[in-house]
Formats: C-alpha cells, sequence, structure tokens
C-alpha cells in the first residue's frame, strides 16, 4: 500500500510538531543549585566567652556579631 503525498506530508508536520515541546521541555531542564546557609570562618583560637557583658577580646566579639546577624 502506498501512501499519498499528503497523507505524508501530514504524518510529518504531526510529527515534527510533536517533537517540538518534547525537546524543549527536555532543554528546559536544570540541575537545581543546593543553597546552604553555614557561615564558616577560620578562628585562631576558642573564644573565652559568648557572653555580650563579658566579652572583651575581639574573638568573641567576631562570634557573637555573626551570630545576631540575621
Amino acid at each position: 500500500m502506498r501512501y499519498s503525498s499528503r497523507s505524508s506530508r501530514f504524518f510529518f508536520t504531526f510529527m515534527v510538531l510533536l517533537s517540538i515541546p518534547l525537546l524543549l521541555s527536555t532543554l528546559s531542564c536544570k540541575k537545581k543549585v543546593q543553597v546552604r546557609d553555614t557561615l564558616n570562618i577560620n578562628l585562631e583560637s576558642e573564644p573565652p566567652t559568648l557572653d555580650w557583658s563579658l566579652a572583651a577580646d575581639t574573638t568573641s566579639a567576631l562570634v557573637i556579631d555573626n551570630l545576631m546577624d540575621g
């Protein structure tokens, strides 16, 4: 059985129109980036205290400042 030119053209057009959304949907997929809410700071020494009223050094002040920033 031989297909007519018109039915072949219709089938080709149908397949192209069907494949375009499929192609666009695969191109629009992106890898999701994970956001981390962690702050890592390298301190030279342990802070002596985290009490606001007793903090007199820069290490304690840096940690307290970053704890309360937000």
